[in-house]
Parts: structure tokens; sequence; C-alpha cells
């Protein structure tokens, strides 16, 4: 079927769609317990968050609060902490 447009749109729409894309694959990886790859999609997340959004949007303190929940299923509870309290001073 020929395409009559463009499949990829642009601006902040797009970002955000892809930005739930990106975290839907992360939780993905972490159900099937694949837990380092999970934290790496979970980091590049909250980085692309704050590019799009700002630190301290919505979406951004969601993505602050997988990782550090992530951090925490990993054993990993020192980083949580901290991800944890960069959030509510945030």
């Amino acid at each position: 079927m020929p395409r009559t447009h463009s499949t990829r749109s642009t601006g902040k729409s797009w970002a955000s769609t892809k930005l739930t894309a990106q975290n839907n694959l992360a939780s993905a990886h972490r159900t099937a317990g694949q837990i380092d790859t999970a934290i790496t999609l979970h980091q590049e997340h909250v980085l692309d968050c704050m590019r799009v959004h700002g630190p301290t949007h919505p979406e951004t303190l969601r993505s602050r609060s997988n990782l550090a929940a992530i951090y925490r299923h990993a054993g990993r509870v020192d980083e949580a902490i901290t991800v944890g309290d960069q959030i509510v001073t945030d």
C-alpha cells in the first residue's frame, strides 16, 4: 500500500511517543528478568526525559522513580536512595 504521508512526525508529540515506547521496553526487560538491560534503558529514558521535558516535569519524575525502583529491585539500594533523594529535593 503506498504511503500518502510521512510515518514519522517531528516535535514533542513524536518525542513523547518515543519516550513512552522506551519506558515500555525497559519495563519489558525488567519483567523478563533482564535487569542489566532494563537499568541501561531506564537510565537512557531519564536522560531523554530531562532533555525533552526538563528535570521536574512529571514524566521525568516518573522516569526517575522507575529508575530508583529498578535499582532497588537489583539490590543497588544506595543508588535507589540517591535517585529517590534527588526526586524529592528537586
